[in-house]
């Protein structure tokens, strides 16, 4: 039945030819108190539409039609095609009846909502998909946004209502069956409000449009004969978000305090922990996991036999990247003696049937039992998927043969292995599907067997989960979430680039928290960089280390983990599992949330923001402050440092990880911090050029070569460098280091990288100058492999490193096409006249950088970002070609040298850009 007209005379008229073309109906009326407003239920049933009209007479909501089916047979019915009988009015119950189906659908009118329940019984086919009421039309106006019940909560604005845009949402993986809807200045809820034994799948599909239209229906499964009941569904006028969400929750029956989720010696250790994830090569995990300084939740990623993705499900014996078995064992025993908790990953919902490249072959389970215990969809087919470059089927979870498999794993890392407890994938994130295999009793019931996993698992052991969603919070004691809040609306139409909002529109509501906090603790699962720390914090999140190596035995990477763990181990009781009380922007990228026992503001905007005690919280940092006066966060310092501090409660000493010096006021102390001292080598005019083998880079313009680049350099009187045994001792006696086009940097072996890499940081902070011609070539690294005349080779970032200058290891596409170059003020005095021309003339291809160019020093630039790029470092700097070096970049780099050495280009002073750990006075003011 289409939509009646928005002209209330014509709607009328609709609603008079449709009663006279149907049986007998009945009108009723009742009211609805919203934000002590009254507004009023209309109902013209079974010929029309349900109407919530505000004080003023104006429809807010129209429901219409009431009802919808859809058969795996494509068949579709509506009300329209149904005859209708009022069976009462008070309750509204209306029977609608064809030759296929019966359903019975109940209107309640409560204080404040209307729910809408409903049963089907199916007569002829099967039915999957069933929508009470049918839609939602979002009639008031304004409409200023809608919010999406995805992990966190996101908004859709209202040039999306607007426009003819759709957004499909599954639940899962949605993070909850709860919306809402800005309408008429009103928040407007849509939500199920009844729990149930076996949750069904729902959906919910938004039109954009006038006026906009919201259809939610669930996914089930009804065979002929069969009747099912169907969750009772609300819309809701008005009321406080946490309110309602609570409401929700508690009407559902979700969620279990961790307290009853864990024991009390488990929670009290779990919760000062950081998590830190190990990646392969993992021969050295040991090594890895001694060096980290505190205790901590040590995560292996690809611990499985066939390795990550591979081989599933058969995990055991572990991969051979642990040294097989023992080498696995090992790391256990090893995590234990220090503290930690070991903490593998597994994912019990997938069969690997073989992957890209050497090597590939099904899983011996896949091999032994075939396709017995795979997931089938309604046509009867298996349900392929793939992971990158691995491909396999999904399982159905209720399969005695799948059950027989988790537990034999699951079993064998608890009892045998000796791991703590399991990381779940899939579990939180995965589609709940209809499923055919015959070992479900309905084919509705693949999410309900899904939840029985963590269920049983976590009846032995605590289980962490990927995403996770509101069925989660039963069993789950920590929720990865992987998908951060974003700072502007989900506004993406298909084929269409993301709107561009105004700045008053960026919102995001994390209202997830309202129903997770208490009942499981966020995980971001790397808060390396400070805007993922801040969001952790923010959202009461777990403090995470990222992925750990070697590197974290000394140096920054050290001096990070030592913070970072400190911070989590302070936050403990203090914050962990706390509940959510309100969730407010300040400003568009300020937010603020206060917890039961503390309060974050944190500032994602790109300039300081000033609370009201004089303290300036750093862009894209924040500021957490405790019932107890424990206060923590990212500041800035009077000279502009950003500074990340803790300041325990009566402590007189504060623990900070900044760069340099710096003076920085939290509240009542002052934190000062000299800058580190480091001796000022002067090592001559002397330069090296990187000349190894030409296996370890893709061909280059032969202008970029050794040859050329050391006649550019002839000033420097250059040396060549053609091995790791080269650079460990002809380094110390040069001033300038040339790294040609995508040349990796050499060390003896890749377990030496770190070590090698330090020494190129004290390096460079002594005075050394390291040129980067082109792409970055400082972030790969190679060794030759011993009795191979070949080099292996890795990123920094798998390393553990974030680069020599401490930026985040990140390299943006490069454009696709060329870009003019111009010249700074600076540029224009540095360069010859022949150079300056030459780059000015040509067009480059420009890499955005990986860092901001915050105290860098720029000095010829495109659209696309800075060209020729000085990066002070210490005493010394690196200076970098930022994408592919034109003909005249050698030259040019050449001069920037020369200018850095005679003072013309101004380092300004040690700049020190690597932070480092230190406790400092905290003076009071």
């Amino acid at each position: 039945m289409a939509r009646p007209s928005a002209c209330p005379a014509m709607r009328m008229l609709g609603y008079v030819i449709a009663f006279c073309s149907w049986i007998m109906g009945a009108a009723s009326a009742s009211e609805i108190i919203g934000r002590g407003e009254t507004y009023s239920l209309r109902a013209d049933l079974p010929a029309g539409a349900l109407e919530i009209v505000d004080p003023g007479g104006q429809p807010l909501v129209t429901v219409s039609p009431l009802a919808g089916i859809a058969f795996t047979d494509g068949q579709r019915l509506n009300s329209s095609d149904m005859t209708a009988r009022v069976e009462t009015t008070d309750p509204l119950r209306v029977k609608l009846t064809h030759p296929r189906a019966e359903l019975t659908v109940t209107v309640v009118t409560e204080s404040d909502r209307v729910e809408f329940r409903g049963d089907i019984t199916c007569k002829n086919g099967v039915v999957m998909h069933v929508a009470i009421p049918h839609t939602f039309f979002l009639e008031g106006r304004p409409r200023t946004r809608f919010l999406l019940p995805r992990v966190l909560g996101c908004e859709l604005s209202e040039r999306f209502l607007s426009s003819d845009g759709r957004q499909a949402i599954d639940y899962p993986p949605a993070f909850c069956d709860f919306s809402a809807a800005a309408l008429a200045g009103t928040l407007v809820y849509f939500y199920r409000c009844e729990g149930a034994e076996r949750p069904r799948a729902s959906a919910l599909v938004l039109r954009g449009g006038n006026p906009p239209a919201f259809r939610h229906y669930y996914r089930v499964y009804v065979r002929e004969g069969e009747r099912r009941s169907l969750p009772a569904f609300a819309c809701q006028i008005g009321g406080e978000l946490r309110e309602t969400l609570l409401r929700y929750k508690q009407e559902c029956g979700l969620g279990k305090p961790l307290e009853e989720k864990l024991s009390p010696e488990f929670l009290a250790k779990w919760r000062t922990m950081a998590e830190a994830v190990l990646l392969p090569p993992l021969i050295d995990a040991p090594r890895v996991v001694t060096a980290l300084p505190m205790p901590a939740i040590i995560g292996p990623h690809a611990w499985m036999f066939g390795g990550f993705d591979r081989k599933y499900p058969d995990f055991l014996p572990p991969n051979a990247a642990y040294s097989g078995e023992e080498g696995f064992r090992g790391l256990v025993r090893v995590a234990h003696e220090g503290g930690h908790f070991v903490r593998p990953y597994v994912n019990f919902t997938w069969w690997c049937t073989g992957w890209d490249g050497a090597g590939s072959q099904p899983a011996p389970s896949y091999v032994k039992y075939g396709d017995v215990a795979l997931s089938r969809n309604l046509r009867g087919e298996l349900v392929y998927e793939n992971y990158s470059a691995n491909y396999g089927y999904r399982v159905c979870p209720a399969h005695p043969t799948a059950i027989e498999r988790r537990l034999d794993v699951r079993d064998a890392l608890l009892d045998d292995y000796g791991v703590d407890f399991l990381y779940e994938d899939q579990l939180g994130a995965r589609r709940w599907p209809s499923d055919l295999n015959p070992a479900l009793e309905n084919p509705a019931d693949y999410g309900w067997a899904l939840m029985r996993i963590g269920r049983e698992d976590a009846a032995r052991r605590p289980v962490e989960t990927e995403c996770g969603h509101d069925q989660a919070l039963a069993f789950a004691c920590a929720l990865n979430y992987w998908m951060l809040p974003p700072l502007s609306p989900v506004n993406v139409l298909p084929g269409r680039a993301p709107a561009q909002l105004p700045e008053g529109h960026r919102r995001s509501f994390p209202y997830a928290l309202f129903l997770s906090s208490g009942d499981a603790v966020v995980n971001i699962p790397n808060c390396t960089r400070p805007d993922r720390l801040a969001w952790a914090m923010l959202l009461g999140g777990r403090v995470a280390l990222g992925h750990v190596r070697l590197s974290v035995a000394k140096g920054p990477d050290r001096d990070r983990a030592i913070f970072l763990q400190t911070l989590a181990r302070e936050l403990g009781t203090r914050a962990i599992g706390s509940r959510l009380m309100d969730f407010e922007y300040l400003a568009p990228r300020v937010a603020r949330s206060p917890f039961e026992r503390h309060h974050v503001t944190a500032n994602f905007g790109s300039e300081p923001w000033i609370l009201a005690d004089g303290t300036k919280i750093a862009p894209d940092g924040f500021d957490l402050q405790a019932s107890d006066g424990f206060r923590a966060g990212r500041y800035v310092g009077t000279g502009g440092e950003y500074v990340l501090a803790i300041l325990p409660p009566n402590d007189e000493a504060a623990l900070t990880l900044a760069a340099g010096g710096f003076d920085v006021t939290v509240g009542s102390c002052t934190l000062r911090a000299h800058a580190p001292p480091t001796q000022h080598t002067v090592t001559g005019r002397r330069a090296a050029i990187m000349d190894l083998s030409p296996g370890l880079a893709p061909p280059r313009d032969d202008s970029l070569g050794a040859n050329a680049l050391a006649e550019t350099f002839t000033a420097f009187a250059p040396i060549r460098m053609r091995s790791p045994a080269d650079i460990a001792r002809e380094l110390p006696a040069c001033r300038v280091l040339v790294n040609p086009h995508r040349q990796r940097l050499v060390a003896g072996s890749l377990a030496e990288w770190p070590e090698a890499l330090a020494r190129l940081r004290d390096w460079c902070e002594a005075g050394g100058i390291l040129v980067e011609l082109g792409g970055w070539p400082l972030w790969c690294a190679a060794a030759p492999e011993d009795g191979k005349d070949d080099w292996a080779r890795i990123r920094i970032r798998e390393s553990g490193f974030e680069g020599l200058c401490g930026e985040r290891c990140q390299v943006f596409a490069m454009s696709d096409g060329r870009s003019d170059l111009r010249l700074t003020d600076l540029g224009r005095a540095v360069f010859s006249a022949d150079t300056a021309q030459r780059l000015t003339r040509e067009g480059a291809f420009v890499t955005r950088p990986p860092l901001t160019l915050e105290n860098s020093i720029v000095l010829c630039e495109s659209d696309r970002g800075g060209y020729l790029v000085v990066h002070p470092t210490g005493y010394g700097a690196v200076v970098r070609v930022a994408g592919v070096p034109t003909d005249a970049a050698p030259t040019a780099v050449a001069e920037i040298v020369e200018a850095i050495l005679d003072g013309r280009v101004d380092l300004a002073g040690p700049a020190w850009r690597i932070p480092m750990c230190r406790r400092v006075e905290a003076a009071r003011n």
